[in-house]
């Protein structure tokens, strides 16, 4: 089917055929790069032998015999820079195919200077990923996977409830227990566990889209849920995806 496609010269051309392949399945170098950090040991597999795969993964990515120490450093670098600055920017930048890691903050600064007019605006991924899923009336957590430019989106609106303190609840005559993990000193409200869990997993109901899903369920079922695009990180790499999202959870 691929040959088909191409024109007759090129079809005999084994560099040409196999770029082809490569393109016709997505099979890129940023792949071989994800498959070069994700990589196991097999079971019983020698030092020998995950060295040889690690070095065929590492060649297919950078493929170093078509470029210098500079290039391959460029390389280097700019992995690392898109594995700090937050998601969206990853995206953005990604999306414009960078070759250096000096065009990526180029890049950069082109996607805060326009967004800076708006409000101000941070890169750094660690205080992208800083807000914390606040529950509303019925228990639902409005957790967000991914925190919101203030120069792209207002911050969202919270339910009217009481102001909770943050100050540890006193007990007299019985220890506090947390609900969620059984865990002596603290309630579920302030468990670590719960608000990282819900962090991960709950969307805000204002993100939900009106296109809707049908989802096949184990027991047989089929029900439609509405989807939302969020940001997934698998393996240090980050995509952009369309997911269902089920209105309770638990």
């Amino acid at each position: 089917m691929i040959l088909r496609t191409m024109d007759s010269e090129h079809a005999e051309d084994y560099e040409e055929v196999k770029a082809a392949i490569l393109t016709k399945y997505e099979i890129t170098q940023d792949i071989y790069r994800q498959r070069f950090r994700a990589l196991e040991v097999y079971p019983g597999e020698t030092p020998r032998e995950l060295y040889v795969r690690l070095k065929e993964l590492f060649s297919k990515w950078v493929r170093p015999e078509q470029k210098s120490v500079k290039e391959i450093s460029e390389m280097m670098i700019l992995e690392q820079f898109l594995r700090m600055v937050n998601t969206e920017m990853e995206v953005w930048i990604k999306e414009r195919n960078p070759k250096t890691a000096e065009e990526a903050a180029q890049l950069a600064e082109v996607f805060i200077s326009a967004r800076r007019s708006k409000g101000p605006c941070s890169f750094s991924r660690d205080q992208h990923f800083s807000r914390k899923s606040v529950g509303d009336d019925r228990g639902l957590g409005h957790a967000y996977s991914r925190t919101y430019f203030q120069s792209r989106h207002s911050p969202p609106k919270l339910p009217t409830s009481t102001p909770r303190s943050d100050k540890p609840i006193k007990r007299t005559n019985k220890e506090v227990r947390c609900f969620y993990c059984g865990e002596l000193g603290h309630t579920k409200p302030y468990c670590q566990r719960w608000t990282t869990k819900s962090t991960l997993l709950l969307v805000p109901r204002e993100d939900w889209k009106e296109a809707r899903v049908q989802v096949s369920c184990v027991n047989g079922d089929e029900r439609r849920y509405p989807t939302a695009e969020v940001y997934l990180t698998v393996d240090g790499q980050t995509f952009l995806m369309t997911v269902a999202v089920v209105a309770q959870w638990g």
